[in-house]
């Protein structure tokens, strides 16, 4: 009785077994997409980084390398748990708005926000209440 009660359980490891082990594959690829958008695609619309990341895919699969084909930025580089402080905050709550962010807090250079609702301001301020910066 006790083993078919773990038999479900055990189908349910291997499963995840399985796509941890695809992700790990995976990684040196998403890594390389990540950075890039990080770096590169901040000054760009939705539409516009879509299609140059679609360009990008097919470049890494070209060099042979394994990447995830449907990879999302919003949930390869952030949490849910920071995606819900950031909306409690006052950032948007829509990919486009992940994605900035996601931008503003990994990028190596500081960003220029062209906020004319004053919504990015709002979320920075928030953001960086804790250290002190009004």
């Amino acid at each position: 009785m006790l083993l078919l009660r773990t038999q479900g359980e055990k189908e349910r490891w291997e499963m995840t077994v399985e796509r941890l082990d695809k992700e790990f594959d995976n990684l040196p690829g998403d890594c390389l997409i990540a950075t890039g958008f990080v770096a590169y695609l901040g000054p760009f619309v939705s539409e516009y980084r879509e299609s140059l990341m679609e360009d990008w895919f097919l470049e890494v699969c070209n060099e042979s390398l394994p990447v995830t084909m449907d990879l999302s930025m919003k949930k390869f580089l952030l949490d849910d748990a920071t995606l819900r402080d950031w909306n409690y905050m006052g950032l948007p709550d829509d990919n486009f708005s992940a994605e900035n962010g996601i931008i503003v807090v990994r990028a190596t250079r500081w960003p220029l926000a062209v906020d004319p609702q004053g919504q990015a301001l709002i979320w920075i301020s928030r953001l960086e209440e804790k250290n002190g910066i009004q």
